[in-house]
């Protein structure tokens, strides 16, 4: 019997799903992933955010790219973590 990884996610866990699903690293890949109200076509970051660097949301627009996925990241001044 064969086995899949699958991984669910919702919100800010979608994008996390969405990063497992794309991700190259050495480890066992998820076949298919599946993001509830995540928006995977454009990424908005604060640049005031000290809970979660601006730099993650770059690396997850530039991993979609490289997968063949339009996407558009923004950084966005004066506010933190919302």
């Amino acid at each position: 019997m064969r086995r899949f990884i699958g991984i669910l996610g919702a919100s800010a866990g979608g994008h996390l799903a969405a990063l497992a699903g794309l991700s190259s690293v050495d480890c066992p890949t998820p076949k298919a992933f599946s993001g509830i109200y995540g928006v995977y076509d454009l990424l908005a970051h604060w640049q005031a955010d000290r809970e979660v660097s601006p730099g993650q949301s770059a690396y997850f627009a530039e991993t979609l790219r490289q997968a063949g996925y339009p996407v558009t990241a923004l950084e966005l001044p004066d506010a933190a973590h919302l």
